[in-house]
């Protein structure tokens, strides 16, 4: 259990250390279509679709399974309860 804790902590931190050399961007600027409902000069309702600047952080995902906070944070806690689990077990066992 000690090694396989250790072996994921590794790789939780090689994740970190990817998004940390390639730029680890903590705040990435997304263009978001936002669309508004306007009336011209002859009553009509009109659509426009304009693209807005919005922020978001760089550690979390837009989907699923995409930033580097969840690629590199679900390893490091895998790799810590089995760590702990391992000194428990030894403890009850001695």
């Amino acid at each position: 259990m000690r090694i396989a804790g250790i072996i994921l902590i590794v790789l939780g931190l090689g994740v970190f250390a990817y998004w940390g050399a390639t730029g680890a961007p903590f705040v990435t600027q997304y263009q978001v279509a936002k669309t508004t409902v306007e009336e011209d000069d002859f009553g009509d309702q009109v659509e426009k679709t304009e693209m807005v600047d919005e922020f978001r952080f760089g550690l979390m995902p837009d989907k699923g399974l995409d930033g580097a906070l969840p690629l590199g944070g679900v390893p490091i806690g895998l790799g810590v309860a089995l760590l702990i689990g391992g000194v428990l077990l030894k403890r009850k066992q001695s």
